[in-house]
C-alpha cells in the first residue's frame, strides 16, 4: 500500500531500517535488551500464544543497534472494550505472578469504549532510543506506521493502546494518529511495577483508519520535520 511505502521513505531517511516479526521471544529478547526490564504480559508469548495475531516493528541503525520498538495484537470483544479490558488485562498479569486491582471496573459513563467491540487491536510496548527522539516527526511516523500495518493485515473494528498521564498531556497519542485521547479508562488501586495508577485510552476507530491511511497517503502531503 502507497501509504506504508511512504512512511518506510520518511524513517529510512534517517538512515534506519524497519523490521516486522511475529517471533516474540525475540521480541521478549530484544526489549530485555533495550529497555533491561519486564515485558507487559500483553505481548509475553510466556503468557499465550501471539505468533499467530501480533506482530512487533523494531528499527535498527546503520551499527546493527535498536532505535524503537512496538507491537500489536488481535482479540475479538463481543461485549465492549469499557466491559472488557480491566478484566483482560488483570488477568493477563495475574499469569505473571503480578496483582492488579482495579479502583473502578468500567470507565467513567459515557466513555466511548462503551460502544467499541469486534475485532481490537492492542497497540503497546512504544519504545524509541532517546536519541533519536527529537529527530524530525520519527517518533510521529512510527506511530502511524504500526497502526496502518494492523489496519490493513487485519482490517479491525478499532485500534486502541494505553498511555499514562504525562505522556498524555505531552500529546503521545495524537502525535501516533490517535484521535482520541480519554482519560480515566483504567484506574488501578493497586498496580504492578511501571504502571501508571490512571491510564488513558487512545483509540482509533475504523473511520478513523481509513481516514489515516488516506490522508497519509495524500500526494505531497509531507509534515514538517518528515
Amino acid at each position: 500500500m502507497d501509504v506504508i511505502h511512504r512512511l518506510l521513505a520518511r524513517v529510512e531517511r534517517h538512515g534506519l531500517t524497519v523490521k516486522t516479526s511475529n517471533d516474540f521471544n525475540a521480541f521478549l529478547e530484544t526489549r530485555q535488551h533495550v529497555r533491561d526490564d519486564p515485558v507487559s504480559p500483553m505481548f509475553d508469548p510466556a503468557v499465550g500464544e501471539l505468533s499467530s495475531k501480533g506482530f512487533w516493528v523494531s528499527v535498527i541503525d546503520a551499527e546493527g543497534e535498536v532505535g524503537s520498538i512496538q507491537a500489536c495484537r488481535l482479540d475479538f470483544v463481543d461485549t465492549s472494550l469499557a466491559e472488557w479490558a480491566v478484566g483482560w488485562m488483570s488477568g493477563l498479569y495475574m499469569k505473571q505472578g503480578l496483582l492488579m486491582v482495579p479502583e473502578f471496573l468500567e470507565p467513567p459513563l459515557d466513555s466511548r469504549s462503551r460502544n467499541v467491540r469486534g475485532w481490537l487491536v492492542y497497540h503497546g510496548e512504544m519504545w524509541m532510543a532517546r536519541k533519536y527522539r527529537g529527530v524530525g516527526n520519527l517518533f510521529d511516523n512510527m506511530g502511524s506506521l504500526a497502526v496502518l500495518l494492523a489496519y490493513i493485515k487485519w482490517q479491525p473494528d478499532a485500534v486502541w493502546g494505553l498511555v499514562s498521564t504525562e505522556l498524555a498531556m505531552r500529546g503521545q497519542g495524537n502525535r501516533m494518529s490517535y484521535p482520541l485521547v480519554e482519560r480515566s479508562f483504567l484506574r488501578w488501586s493497586l498496580a504492578a511495577p511501571g504502571i501508571p495508577e490512571n491510564e488513558w485510552l487512545v483509540l482509533s476507530e475504523r473511520q478513523d483508519l481509513e481516514f489515516l491511511a488516506n490522508e497519509r497517503s495524500v500526494t505531497g502531503v509531507v509534515l514538517k520535520g518528515d
